[in-house]
């Protein structure tokens, strides 16, 4: 994967599962939608950071632990209507 991904949709979610990609240091995903949200899946040992604006919708991060290699995976959203959802796998 590359190390900064950007999705844009007027109506639509992103849905990536990053669990087997090979993750640089820092990775980010930026996510830019007037409705729709972050569906995302890292691995077990990977830092997750989520940040951005929306007005309507929450955040769940499930925890992990980071691992020694100190990997980042950066979530920035932008929406009216969407969420960010991290799940590990």
């Amino acid at each position: 994967m590359p190390a900064d991904t950007v999705v844009v949709t007027s109506v639509g979610g992103a849905d990536l599962d990053l669990s087997d990609a090979r993750i640089v240091e820092v990775t980010s995903v930026t996510k830019v939608s007037i409705v729709g949200g972050v569906r995302l899946r890292v691995p077990a040992d990977v830092m997750v950071e989520v940040e951005g604006v929306s007005l309507f919708g929450g955040r769940t991060v499930e925890p992990g632990t980071p691992g020694a290699s100190g990997r980042v995976v950066r979530v920035r959203n932008y929406s009216v209507f969407g969420g960010v959802s991290v799940t590990r796998g």
